[in-house]
């Protein structure tokens, strides 16, 4: 259980994610993160932990094209390696003729928030604001609600997310502190 929550204004996006790890047995604290820089893309993983120990690890992306868009690259590019990486390492299951993995991934890239689902869509949502894992309705519903603070200058996008968060902590099953927080701005962060 995970909740990865991230916000965009005045052209940065800040990205959190609890640190827990959780299946029917209980909670243990995570000392990875779930949020990670794959250069050029911010990732985090919700799901499986060993999803996101191959998209840190494993996945490499080609280039994108000079004449092809950022949906079309992601769409084609990215998920199809990412695809390729899951299925290499034993991580992508099928059924029905559906291949599939246990996850939902959300990746900043050129400054953009897509979720990339179980199936492989790739989702660029109409909002400044999305989150996955099982915290992710309760996180969207605060970030929804402080979006027109955070716009007014009164509340800062790291201190939305870690609100969101903490809403999650509340409501969700699985989601606990402390938070990591990644932000475009901090390029340099490793």
């Amino acid at each position: 259980m995970t909740c990865i929550a991230a916000i965009k204004h005045d052209d940065i996006i800040v990205m959190g994610a609890d640190t827990v790890a959780s299946d029917e047995h209980g909670m243990y604290s995570r000392s990875t993160p779930k949020i990670f820089r794959n250069r050029p893309f911010l990732i985090g993983s919700a799901g499986s932990a060993r999803i996101g120990q191959l998209l840190q690890y494993s996945l490499l992306v080609p280039a994108q094209a000079i004449d092809q868009d950022d949906m079309d690259y992601m769409v084609n590019t990215f998920a199809e390696s990412f695809r390729q990486v899951l299925l290499a390492r034993g991580a992508m299951y099928k059924t029905d003729e559906v291949e599939f993995y246990h996850g939902e991934t959300m990746v900043v890239y050129n400054n953009e928030i897509y979720i990339v689902d179980g199936a492989l869509h790739v989702m660029h949502l109409a909002y400044p604001y999305a989150s996955v894992g099982s915290g992710a309705q309760v996180a969207c519903g605060a970030l929804h609600a402080l979006m027109s603070i955070v716009k007014s200058g009164k509340l800062a996008p790291k201190d939305a997310i870690g609100q969101a968060l903490a809403a999650a902590e509340e409501h969700a099953v699985g989601v606990r502190r402390p938070f990591d927080y990644f932000s475009t701005a901090e390029e340099d962060e490793t």
